[in-house]
């Protein structure tokens, strides 16, 4: 029998998603596992509840307070018994050889136990047999922070994560919507992160999502994590691969980072660019600082008006 694995399940007022994201945990093809469910003080008159009573007996279900996902994870985190933790969000679906696969993967790993495996999700509204394949970058071993800081696509249900890698780490608990980024990021230090193609999460959106429903607050936390993985980054940190010299590869993140409205994170990374210019290059020199002057004079009011439109359009549609 192979190592136990610890899937949870955090949840606050989501009996409408969470049965099927428990039998898509129970249904695994793997079974060396265990499902955790712990209810994040739902208000629900009991809803939530209800819906993990049906499986009495097939899983661990737990209530605390109120304390926001990061709360719930760690909780779950501190109540499991598995060699390895699988976080599955309660509106989302596991395919069956989700565990099984990563299992796989690790197992004909060079390092085993000291990597995280991450993939391709495949996201859906109503219908999962019409979800659409997110591709993530493959970072390689070494640039997963460069991954987390150029892109968004990396989905926290993708991950495998050995439990050795939570002895002296915990989700912050004041990131209530960048948890999993910032967790990432810290691990990425000690830990080798390797990609499985296959994608083998459905990730479900709907309205209720706070991705949705706060865009404002979500778009300030996206902002302060961007520019903390900026402060700890350097050139050594970008991945050869995008045949960008640093100074280019910061360059277009300010400019990225811009488009979004995201403003301290765009000077932050104008900053690094202009501090990574290579003199000998020409093709810094000619690019980076007019790039640099264009984004700071333009990029950055555009995207800040863009995000207001955004805004104040969603503002109409969905009720804060």
């Amino acid at each position: 029998m192979g190592p136990k694995v610890s899937i949870v399940i955090p949840v606050y007022n989501g009996s409408n998603y969470l049965a099927e994201a428990i039998e898509s945990a129970l249904a695994q093809t793997y079974k060396n596992l265990e499902v955790i469910v712990v209810n994040d003080g739902s208000s629900d008159d009991g809803a939530t509840r209800r819906v993990a009573e049906r499986y009495a007996g097939r899983l661990c279900y737990f209530e605390k307070p109120n304390g926001g996902v990061a709360s719930a994870l760690n909780f779950g985190i501190a109540q499991m018994t598995g060699e390895y933790f699988s976080w599955l969000s309660h509106d989302d679906l596991y395919l069956p050889e989700k565990v099984e696969a990563q299992l796989n993967l690790l197992t004909n790993s060079e390092q085993g136990r000291g990597v995280v495996v991450y993939g391709n999700c495949a996201i859906f509204t109503r219908d999962p047999a019409k979800a659409k394949v997110v591709e993530v970058a493959d970072a390689g071993r070494k640039y997963f922070r460069y991954l987390l800081a150029t892109s968004s696509a990396v989905h926290g249900c993708t991950l495998l994560i050995p439990r050795q890698a939570f002895r002296d780490q915990r989700f912050d608990e004041a990131r209530p919507t960048t948890q999993d980024y910032d967790m990432w990021f810290r691990l990425a230090d000690t830990f080798d992160f390797v990609k499985m193609d296959r994608p083998l999460v459905l990730a479900r959106q709907h309205p209720e999502q706070d991705s949705v429903k706060k865009r404002r607050k979500v778009r300030a936390e996206k902002n302060a994590i961007y520019c903390g993985f900026l402060a700890q980054m350097g050139p050594g940190d970008v991945n050869p691969a995008g045949k960008r010299t640093p100074a280019r590869a910061y360059m277009r993140m300010a400019a990225d980072y811009a488009k979004y409205g995201l403003v301290g994170a765009a000077l932050a990374a104008a900053r690094k660019a202009v501090a990574c210019v290579d003199s000998r290059k020409v093709s810094d020199l000619l690019l980076t600082y007019p790039g640099v002057a264009l984004i700071c004079t333009l990029g950055i009011p555009l995207g800040l008006a863009r995000a207001r439109v955004a805004d104040a359009v969603r503002g109409a549609k969905v009720p804060s």
